[in-house]
């Protein structure tokens, strides 16, 4: 007769116990697929700007590509994997949060977009977290931008991940 010399650490779970795990193991297979999904997604080059439509510094463009929502925004001073363009410098991020993946609204008069389900800001600017709030510290999915030959100005791939 053989006797388990390790005693059991786990208690047994009852119904309800058993079906929470479950589910939050379902929910967080399910949004990492998705997030992987847009994140190793292959690009195909889309253009976002036409050679009229450079924005000035503060402003914005959304959009989406496919089922992702992105946001161009014009900036005043240089930011890191940025396009120069007449003294204003264009970043592309996804507007994906990166805690739960809900979109983010619009910018508001600070800069700074907002998720509605938990209320975490990030910098338009730089696509960092920011504000009192603290469910991430993934910055948003940047993106690269690209001029054409047109000047019409191009999205062609990913420059960082959350």
């Amino acid at each position: 007769m053989s006797k388990n010399l390790i005693p059991s650490l786990e208690k047994p779970l009852d119904r309800r116990d058993f079906l929470k795990v479950l589910g939050c193991i379902a929910c967080a297979t399910a949004f990492s697929g998705l997030i992987e999904a847009e994140a190793q997604s292959t690009l195909e080059p889309f253009q976002v700007l036409a050679a009229d439509e450079l924005p000035q510094s503060g402003q914005y463009k959304l959009f989406k590509i496919g089922r992702t929502p992105i946001i161009i925004y014009a900036s005043d001073t240089e930011v890191p994997d940025s396009l120069a363009r007449d003294n204003v410098w264009l970043v592309a991020y996804s507007r994906r949060c990166t805690h739960r993946g809900s979109t983010l609204r619009e910018p508001n008069a600070s800069g700074v977009m907002h998720c509605p389900d938990h209320r975490q800001d990030f910098d338009t600017k730089t696509g960092i977290p920011v504000g009192p709030v603290h469910r991430t510290n993934k910055p948003l999915t940047q993106f690269k931008l690209e001029t054409r030959a047109d000047n019409s100005v191009w999205l062609t791939d990913v420059v960082r991940t959350s």
